[in-house]
């Protein structure tokens, strides 16, 4: 069993890089448990989508299914660019979905976490030598959740008293333990937050980890190779520390090595920068939080981010105008148009007004106000969906 997970690692050595819980859907403060409302219809991760139906609470992927992050209880080294059904039974709606590199997470309306996908590192809350890795949901035991974040080979939820659990591998920390106690475990472990904290928002990036506390302040913890931590250091941490010069932040994402998070008045951007995906210039990392202008002043708006590999978007809302900007890495046009990277903002040409945002490895989808879903750039694996496995330069529709 573990000769053939190795032989289908090269498929997705380009997916490790990616965080991409963030890739988990909404980017977005969840005060209270999640529901199917827009903001929790899609999720991205390194090379697969997950978009839940709003009226069924039915969830559907696609992508790349090379260890069974699609679910559906097979694997496919080409992936599945049709979406596709996950059973979770005849009275279980999903409330929100999550995905890492090469796993996935669902939360059920029972409060329930299931996961599917790689379990390499205990990431499926399941034992590594029985499950190394299962195409069909796999329910956690002890967790009750009301919100997730995946990472590489980790899974975190908030559950339902707003303190973080997380399971699965702890290379850097993510699992809040030193990782020469502890190297991974698939029991999950409650993360420390100091005295009167809780957990409002989480993300994760490929093994870093960051929420907004009760205090609307940002805490991070994990790998912080390139000061993705935002503590003024490049020291990895495994209790949260709190990002420097940041409060009052209503909006927080994680790229696989940079985070980013919104004030009422500023844009902040940190960590890994190798192409712009800062703001700044490029090949300059930055361990403290730095301002990054929109233009047009809009920043006050700023409902969404989205971060992935090496690139960052933001959704500015219907409300002021409906538009998703990206910037940083364009080799796959994720940020539409040439091939030219940018670290100002591009707007992405949209067919339909905006509502939801993620990114994954190197692309990026919306959910439209009109129940829609839009995704560009990398379309190998099918990420993009049945209409092309080309790089798509401007957002296809996913039926």
């Amino acid at each position: 069993m573990r000769i053939r997970l190795a032989t289908h690692l090269p498929t997705h050595l380009l997916a490790i890089l990616a965080c991409l819980s963030a890739c988990g859907g909404d980017h977005t403060t969840p005060s209270t448990a999640p529901s199917t409302t827009p903001n929790h219809r899609i999720a991205a991760g390194g090379a697969t989508n997950c978009r839940i139906d709003g009226g069924t609470g039915a969830l559907a992927c696609w992508g790349a299914n090379d260890l069974g992050q699609i679910g559906h209880g097979s694997i496919s080294l080409g992936g599945i660019a049709t979406p596709t059904r996950v059973d979770f039974g005849p009275s279980l709606r999903v409330l929100q979905v999550a995905l890492g590199v090469s796993h996935a997470c669902a939360l059920l309306s029972d409060h329930s976490v299931r996961c599917w996908g790689d379990n390499s590192q205990g990431q499926l809350g399941q034992d590594t030598a029985a499950y190394p890795y299962s195409t069909l949901p796999m329910a956690v035991a002890g967790v009750s959740a009301k919100a997730l974040a995946l990472g590489f080979e980790h899974s975190c939820v908030i559950n339902l008293t707003d303190a973080v659990q997380c399971w699965g591998g702890n290379s850097k920390g993510q699992l809040g333990q030193s990782p020469t106690t502890l190297t991974r475990s698939a029991l999950p472990q409650t993360i420390g937050l100091g005295p009167g904290q809780s957990a409002k928002d989480i993300q994760s990036g490929y093994n870093h980890l960051c929420l907004i506390a009760r205090d609307d302040t940002v805490q991070c913890w994990g790998d912080n190779q390139y000061g993705q931590l935002g503590d003024q250091t490049q020291v990895d941490r495994a209790v949260p520390v709190v990002a420097h010069g940041l409060s009052n932040v209503h909006v927080l994402s994680t790229g696989a090595y940079h985070s980013c998070a919104a004030t009422g008045a500023t844009l902040s951007c940190w960590g890994h920068n190798q192409m712009g995906q800062l703001g700044s210039t490029p090949g300059t990392d930055l361990s403290t939080p730095t301002p990054f202008a929109l233009p047009g002043g809009v920043v006050n708006a700023v409902s969404q981010l989205a971060a992935g590999l090496a690139h960052t978007c933001a959704l500015i809302p219907i409300t002021t105008g409906g538009s998703v900007q990206c910037w940083g890495s364009n080799a796959n046009h994720q940020l539409s148009g040439t091939s030219t990277g940018s670290i100002l903002p591009v707007t992405v040409p949209l067919n339909s007004a905006p509502e939801q945002l993620v990114s994954g490895l190197n692309h990026s989808c919306i959910q439209s106000a009109d129940h829609q879903t839009w995704c560009w750039g990398a379309g190998s694996s099918g990420r993009l969906g049945p209409q092309t496995t080309l790089d798509a330069v401007t957002p296809v529709s996913v039926p």
